[in-house]
């Protein structure tokens, strides 16, 4: 019988709980061999009845504890795979914002150059300080002045084209990105919310309720017994 409570309050502290199940459900079999080969006690069928319902509801428990946990396992499989998958996004993600903005610079640089290089000319002539423009005329210089005009407006058109192209497919990317990460996101934050009683020993009320039944069982089996002995 303190066998009996002994087993009915204990705990265990850490998972894996089937595991710690396993072994407890072994003690109480060895608790209740060694009572049904006491000599001193005289088990009958209906005890072995009361005895073999409780295995079997045990049985049961240990399952469902062990597919539990299996399925635990799973979830903080996936969990880890998400993060993992978190972690690449964010890597690829930065990858490609990095290529892009070589690309951008790569197709900018030159007309940026020469952007700078048609204002500086631009300059030049307003203030006529290249020689070669002081013999002409003024309606040369004008027509001078006005083509080179046309060819900064032509290359700051095509730099802001250019420009603009780049930030479009910047913020394509950056939106896919984070889509993809708020997803990823949300499915590791359902599955940690699935995870809150992975700590949590749910073994607890059918190893009370096996003790309690079986306690009851002793006792009537004890009554019995008592009833059973001849009178001096």
């Amino acid at each position: 019988m303190d066998g009996l409570r002994i087993l009915e309050n204990q705990r265990f502290a850490l998972p894996p709980f089937s595991e710690h199940f396993e072994r407890w459900f072994l003690s109480l079999q060895t608790l209740l061999s060694d009572l049904r080969s006491n000599p001193a006690v005289i088990v009958d069928d209906q005890f072995l009845e009361q005895y073999f319902n409780v295995v079997s509801e045990i049985e049961c428990a240990l399952k469902e504890a062990k597919t539990k946990e299996y399925s635990d396992r799973e979830k903080e499989l996936a969990v880890f795979e998400l993060n993992n998958l978190l972690s690449k996004t964010d890597r690829e993600y930065a990858s490609a914002a990095k290529q892009l903005a070589d690309q951008e610079k790569e197709a900018t640089e030159p007309l940026s150059t020469k952007v700078k290089s048609l204002k500086e000319r631009l300059e030049s002539i307003a203030l006529v300080k290249t020689g070669f423009l002081r013999g002409l005329s003024r309606k040369s210089k004008t027509s001078i002045e006005a083509e080179v005009r046309q060819e900064l407006e032509d290359n700051e058109k095509k730099l802001r084209e250019i420009v603009n192209s780049f930030h479009i497919k910047q913020e394509a990317s950056r939106k896919e990105y984070k889509e993809r990460r708020n997803r990823l996101l949300a499915q590791i934050s359902w599955q940690r919310e699935s995870e809150r009683d992975l700590e949590v020993d749910t073994t607890v009320e059918a190893r009370h309720r096996a003790c309690q039944a079986l306690i009851s069982a002793v006792h009537a089996l004890a009554e019995r017994n008592s009833t059973a002995q001849p009178r001096g």
